[in-house]
């Protein structure tokens, strides 16, 4: 490891997925979040008998993480990363170091709140707002955004509204009510993709904002939060070529283009997070609907949506929806859901392998 590095330490359990740092580590927050995800792959991959450290790289810096289990499926370390180079853009070049997008010096830093139980909802609107230079923070429920929300005041809150423990409505009403001035009146927009004709007066009454529509484009994004995070013009990114982002029968890459602007250090990121999570989320499905659980079944199988939209996979897509659906009639066929999911698995295994092409075409093209 280089001499310039920050060590943090970390926990895990394994029985309930769950990884978290108990350090502060000096990295941007998608970044942050894509190793929590990543760690419990890395940690199946590399951990054996005798083997408790291993290195893994993500956006050119290295994770050393070093392993001590405390408990059946619970571990107990450290983790060293190699420090990450400062950002620094001039006003006449619009390129800037380390892959960040380039951000005009008028543009003052300011910090958005991104609250979505999906990990991959929080990663692409991340990732949107670090080609900006905008700062931001992650929350996983309502909960959890109060009590973010009260350590730190945000120039704005990007708020889902179906979430466990807490929603995004009663998180809203629990800020516009129960927090002192100024902070009470902090800018929330929802992120939803109901329909806004049913939700409408939902939206307003609990004291929200105004709204975003899943999936989110980066265009109307700017054109949301622009009003709350500067008072001149947010820049635009620049495209770059998109003959990677492929639109197939099966695959359309046409979304994934339009959130990462055709940055391919970011979609490649993207789809390695798809890869190494859609397996899991798979067998998850099938061992609850295999053994009766019917309301995890159904959780799990709504976290599976929003990862096969992101990369267009619209041969699944449809399908996937019927399952889902079905799994909220009573008295449904379980064997013939059964025979659904694996229709489901055998398509996503045969996207899974050209996605995996591409991620590493995507790989060599970025250098």
């Amino acid at each position: 490891m280089p001499n310039n590095y920050s060590v943090a330490r970390f926990s895990y359990n394994q029985s309930e997925d769950s990884f978290r740092y108990d350090d502060e580590l000096p990295l941007p927050s998608d970044l942050v979040a894509l190793t929590q995800e990543l760690f419990p792959v890395w940690l199946k991959r590399e951990l054996g008998p005798g083997n408790q450290r291993f290195i893994e790289k993500l956006h050119d810096l290295e994770f050393e993480f070093i392993c001590h289990p405390v408990g059946k499926g619970e571990y107990k370390g450290v983790v060293i990363v190699d420090s990450p180079p400062l950002i620094v853009v001039s006003e006449s070049d619009n390129s800037s170091v380390s892959g960040s997008a380039p951000v005009s010096e008028e543009i003052p830093v300011r910090s958005v709140l991104i609250v979505d139980d999906h990990d991959h909802s929080r990663i692409i609107v991340g990732g949107m707002l670090k080609k900006l230079g905008i700062d931001y923070d992650l929350a996983e429920n309502g909960e959890e955004a109060i009590a973010k929300a009260r350590e730190k005041n945000y120039s704005l809150i990007l708020m889902d509204l179906s979430m466990p423990v807490m929603d995004g409505f009663e998180a809203t009403v629990g800020i516009r009510t129960n927090f002192p001035e100024p902070e009470c009146n902090v800018p929330i927009l929802a992120l939803t993709a109901a329909s806004f004709s049913e939700i409408n007066q939902k939206i307003y009454s609990s004291g929200m904002n105004g709204y975003l529509s899943k999936p989110i484009k980066i265009n109307e994004l700017l054109a949301a939060i622009e009003p709350y995070i500067s008072d001149s013009k947010m820049p635009q990114l620049a495209e770059k070529p998109a003959d990677l982002f492929i639109v197939s029968a099966s695959i359309d890459l046409s979304y994934l283009k339009d959130v990462s602007r055709g940055d391919l250090k970011f979609a490649s990121d993207i789809i390695l997070s798809f890869l190494q999570s859609h397996a899991r989320l798979l067998a998850d499905t099938r061992y609850t609907l295999s053994v009766g659980d019917i309301k995890k079944c159904r959780e799990v199988c709504h976290k599976l949506k929003p990862v096969f939209a992101y990369l267009g996979l619209k041969q699944i897509i449809p399908l996937l929806e019927r399952f889902h659906s079905t799994l909220h009639r009573p008295g449904f066929d379980r064997h013939a859901q059964t025979v659904l999911l694996e229709s489901i698995a055998g398509l996503t295994a045969t996207a899974a392998g050209d996605l995996r092409e591409i991620h590493l075409k995507m790989l060599k093209y970025h250098g």
